[in-house]
């Protein structure tokens, strides 16, 4: 009997065991995830902080701290004269990239920015004078208007612009250096070119298949002209000479007939006057 009751207990406390370990395995199992429902820090997105909107000066290989500038309430900065030195060399300008190669600027233009910008200041060796030179878009027979007002330094890079010029019955192709197109050409908006003088820039056109003409309408008719005064009547001519109509049958029918008439008569005439001698003499 104790034997029995042993392995009983034992049995239960079998079961026990195994209830117990079944119940911690599926607790482990069903326990969240501590990281799942948790907000990151930064911007939501598990990254790092965004960055604040401002442009932050570089003195790109100069001596100086980086300079921060906030923009206004429209998103425009102002550049200001470069902060930075840099021993026997002169500060140029800025631009958008370290190796020129980007958006270049003078001292006082102003920027517009909807995102942190960088923008680093440019040097050139030695006590060199500065060139600025200007890139000009002309229309060549088109109307409108593609003006650009920026300033490049010389040997800068100049990012050809769109073309806001239209010409009835064609289609823009490209710039070129030449107006009939024998220059070097350009296609916006990825071409560019290294600047060395003021550059005029001709729009290239070519004929539209698709355009239809306008319609004309009738010119309205034009005023009626004064009248020229009367000239004087000339003189007649001393003598007029009067040609007598010549008469045909055909031009008037009427006198054929008249006289096929006389003519009968007559001979009536003829023929009474034979019968009256003839019946004297028979008296």
């Amino acid at each position: 009997m104790t034997k029995k009751l042993l392995a009983l207990l034992l049995a239960c406390m079998l079961v026990l065991v195994s209830c117990a370990c079944i119940a911690v395995a599926e607790g482990e199992t069903n326990d969240p995830d501590p990281t799942v429902g948790s907000e990151p820090a930064g911007d939501g997105d598990g990254d790092e902080p965004a960055a604040p909107v401002v442009v932050t000066l570089k003195a790109n290989t100069g001596e100086g701290d980086d300079v921060v500038l906030e923009p206004d309430a429209e998103g425009n900065v102002t550049l200001p004269e470069c902060p930075f030195t840099k021993n026997n060399f002169r500060f140029t300008g800025w631009n958008t990239h370290d190796d020129e190669s980007g958006d270049s600027y003078k001292p006082g233009d102003s920027i517009t920015i909807t995102e942190a910008t960088n923008v680093y200041a440019i040097w050139v060796y030695g006590d060199v004078e500065l060139k600025y030179y200007k890139v000009t878009y002309d229309a060549n027979g088109g109307e409108g208007e593609t003006v650009d007002d920026s300033e490049y330094i010389e040997n800068g890079i100049v990012v050809v612009m769109d073309n806001e010029f239209t010409r009835e019955g064609y289609l823009f192709k490209c710039w070129n250096t030449k107006a009939d197109g024998s220059g070097e050409s350009y296609e916006p908006p990825f071409d560019e070119f290294d600047i060395l003088e003021d550059v005029t820039l001709y729009a290239i056109w070519e004929e539209d298949p698709d355009y239809v003409p306008p319609v004309v309408d009738d010119p309205e008719p034009s005023e009626p002209s004064e009248p020229s005064e009367p000239s004087e009547p000339s003189e007649p001519e001393s003598e007029v000479t009067e040609t007598e109509p010549v008469v045909t049958e055909t031009d008037n029918p009427k006198t054929g007939e008249a006289a096929t008439g006389a003519v009968a008569a007559a001979l009536a005439a003829v023929a009474l006057g034979a019968f009256v001698l003839m019946k004297k003499k028979e008296n």
